[in-house]
């Protein structure tokens, strides 16, 4: 029997009494539009049988369907009763629950959402999203709406701030500024103190950020200058800087600042303007940038130190030595350096990168630490040697010298062309290939190609004559080709080739590695 209260009016017991209240009045009943027919327990007098059973919770029964006549309840609400009673431990919301859910998520919840989304890229829900602007307030479906247009135009900003010029700048601004310290200008050093012919300027202790640009003036007769603007915080320390200035035909600034471990900060802005019948330039100053910004032509010796800083050579050199040297700093040359007796680049654990260098003597570029070098064209009558580590030696366009040596660690080295009256190519590294595209040595040239784990690839001249050691671990192939097909062998094994060219003479060719393969064509 059902334990709803109403349901005993529509069981077979129940008998209607009349209206004075002795059972035998009927229930009206009204048909409704649909044909069935409903009839009202409220219009009934009381029977005689009593008033219905006090109501208790039912007990749940998936066996037995609910009777949807008048008095019962709803299936679904039944069922949720009669769910909640027993446990709770599978709850399932409904869609108007889902609803009510919706109206109480709180503003920053659906900022996250809307930041999700926008950030996904995503508009598949839309829908949804109209769906749910219908339960938020208005000044939250403003806000949403808002917060889509300014992230949209912060992303259109941030593309093009990033890929145009206006988020870089060709003048860098100094690494480390004083702005802001209290910093003063130091009044004791003139602003502008004149240069007859040479230069020579170094400064000597700590400086925290700056530059140092290098001009050259073209009318003969004009004296050059040196005009330096010193920054100092705080103003307490300006008594613990001093210069000394020679003037003459060499002219020396040397500039003395608070050593090193010094609680200061100095800014160096300096301008060198160097006469057009100058020979030599000098300059030594630590942790700022140097720009050598025109044609340097007819010069004896151009030497600069920037410790700490990049050196970037925009014009040309035609003279006799170059020395760039640097500590963490870059090294540039954006032109080809035509004429030199002497080429000496060095830095360390950064990279040097240049165009073409021809030399009367040598070639030095030289890399302590990690960095690469990257060249063009490298021509010397007697020596090009390039040293790195950790990073690649890259010669896209040739390296012409009687000796070239090619020195690196954990790192590529990529050769396009080496040839001239080449008589010893050496190129070594570890844990990295050795490429040579094309090798026109001498034909009783000394060459070594030496690697470990990493392959070896070399085009050689067919002019070369002498003997050969191409060979590696086990597992891994040496191989060794000739388009004249003169190689004679001494030992023809798979890891290993050895014997000899046209003939046995004072040429000596060896390529060696290990854990990968080895391969010597003769073709070029």
């Amino acid at each position: 029997m059902s334990q709803n209260p109403k349901d005993y009016y529509n069981t077979t017991d129940y008998v209607p009494s009349s209206s004075s209240g002795s059972g035998d009045a009927k229930p009206t009943a009204t048909t409704t539009s649909s044909g069935v027919v409903v009839h009202k327990p409220d219009q009934v007098t009381a029977s005689p049988t009593g008033p219905p059973p006090p109501y208790s919770p039912p007990t749940r029964s998936t066996a037995t369907a609910v009777p949807m006549t008048y008095g019962a309840l709803g299936g679904g609400r039944e069922q949720q009763q009669s769910s909640s009673s027993s446990s709770n431990r599978h709850e399932i919301p409904t869609n108007e629950t889902r609803q009510k859910n919706k109206k109480h998520k709180s503003l920053g919840q659906r900022l996250k959402k809307l930041f999700k989304k926008a950030s996904s890229g995503s508009h598949h829900d839309s829908d949804s999203d109209d769906d749910e602007e219908d339960d938020v307030p208005r000044v939250t479906r403003r806000c949403k709406r808002w917060v889509k247009y300014l992230l949209l135009a912060s992303l259109i900003a941030l593309a093009i701030w990033k890929y145009s010029d206006l988020g870089s700048s060709k003048t860098p601004p100094p690494v480390i500024s004083c702005e802001g310290l209290s910093a003063v200008y130091w009044d004791d050093l003139p602003n502008k103190l004149q240069v007859e012919k040479n230069i020579d300027v170094s400064v000597e202790g700590k400086v925290t950020g700056g530059r140092v640009m290098v001009h050259r003036l073209q009318q003969s007769g004009d004296s050059g200058s040196v005009q330096a603007k010193f920054r100092v915080a705080p103003p307490t320390a300006l008594s613990s800087l001093s210069y000394s200035f020679h003037q003459g035909r060499d002219a020396q600034l040397s500039i003395k600042l608070p050593p090193e471990e010094s609680d200061v900060c100095v800014e160096v802005d300096m301008e060198i303007w160097l006469p057009e019948k100058g020979e030599t330039l000098r300059v030594a100053v630590p942790n700022v940038e140097v720009q050598l910004l025109d044609p340097l032509d007819n010069m004896d010796l151009v030497d600069i130190h920037a410790t700490n800083g990049d050196i970037h050579m925009l014009g040309t050199f035609d003279g006799k030595e170059l020395r760039l040297q640097s500590a963490n700093g870059n090294i540039q040359l954006d032109q080809a350096i035509m004429k030199a007796d002497t080429v000496d680049l060095h830095t360390s654990n950064a990279a040097i990168t240049l165009d073409t260098i021809y030399s009367k003597h040598t070639i030095d570029i030289l890399v302590d630490g990690s960095g690469s070098i990257i060249a063009q064209d490298l021509v010397a009558d007697d020596k090009v040697r390039l040293h790195t580590a950790n990073d690649q030696v890259r010669v896209d366009g040739s390296i012409i010298a009687a000796t070239v040596m090619i020195e690196n660690s954990n790192g590529a080295i990529d050769i396009a062309h080496a040839g001239g009256d080449v008589s010893s190519f050496v190129a070594k590294t570890s844990n990295a290939y050795i490429q040579v595209a094309q090798l026109q040595s001498e034909k009783d040239a000394q060459v070594n190609f030496e690697s470990s784990n990493g392959p070896i690839t070399a085009h050689v001249t067919t002019e070369y004559e002498g003997t050969f050691l191409v060979s590696t671990s086990a597992f891994s192939t040496a191989q060794v080709m000739d388009v004249k097909d003169q190689l004679h062998y001494d030992v023809k094994e798979g890891s290993t080739k050895q014997g000899y060219r046209s003939k046995r003479d004072k040429g000596n060719l060896v390529a060696k590695t290990s854990n990968a393969d080895v391969q010597v064509i003769f073709d070029v």
